[in-house]
């Protein structure tokens, strides 16, 4: 599964895809969400931040969120069997 994240979940939320996801599972941040690539991932899937929004908000992500170019985020897309935008 593949959760792209607009915005910075709430205590409930968080708690909630930390039950859900998986290390099979990918998290894409965008919009105010991005402020979560300053610090660790914290959950359980693969995060990922794409190369455009990485050079918008600038300054130093955290090593455990993955830059990925357009093309990249494409084959990650479709590599995975559901997409939930939250």
């Amino acid at each position: 599964m593949l959760l792209k994240l607009s915005q910075t979940p709430t205590a409930l939320e968080a708690d909630c895809f930390l039950k859900t996801l998986t290390s099979d599972d990918a998290v894409l941040l965008s919009d105010s969400a991005l402020q979560l690539a300053y610090q660790a991932n914290p959950y359980p899937a693969r995060g990922y931040v794409l190369q455009s929004d990485a050079k918008s908000i600038g300054g130093t992500l955290n090593k455990s969120w993955t830059v990925v170019e357009d093309h990249e985020w494409v084959t990650l897309l479709t590599s995975q069997d559901k997409q939930i935008s939250w």
